[in-house]
């Protein structure tokens, strides 16, 4: 069976991100900021602040903003890493972050880079008022 002209970069592109994430170059410290995709949000807020440490075994805690992420080992891995976090305190005084958990996807990690997404929500189910952002850190230990 030949397959359309048409379909081969789609085919390739599809291909291309399906590497498995390496954990192993995930324990450590990383700290970064985050970054709303909501302009109006991201100014009225500025960045968040990240603290985030990694044991061997991908279980993470640490902190967003002034909250403290309950450790929590990873919901799902493959092409990324993802984490369904539980938060102990407030992230801001900011009414529009005051958030239960803290939904963190690790797309990208070299050795001293990280690159992710974030959702701050109030539940796991279904939150119309998410508040979905970047995530760019750096390691420090």
């Amino acid at each position: 069976m030949k397959l359309p002209y048409s379909l081969i970069p789609i085919l390739l592109a599809c291909t291309s991100f399906a590497h498995a994430f390496d954990g192993s170059k995930l324990a450590g410290t990383w700290a970064g900021s985050g970054r709303f995709y909501n302009a109006k949000l991201r100014t009225e807020s500025g960045p968040l602040r990240f603290v985030l440490h990694f044991q061997p075994d991908l279980t993470v805690s640490g902190t967003v903003g002034g909250a403290t992420l309950q450790p929590c080992k990873p919901r799902r891995t493959g092409d990324k890493v993802e984490f369904e976090v539980a938060l102990r305190g407030e992230i801001s005084p900011d009414k529009n972050l005051h958030k239960t958990y803290l939904v963190l996807l690790i797309t990208q990690l070299d050795g001293e880079k990280l690159s992710g997404d974030f959702h701050l929500k109030s539940n796991l189910i279904f939150d119309l008022n998410m508040r979905p952002g970047e995530l760019q850190a750096t390691r420090t230990k």
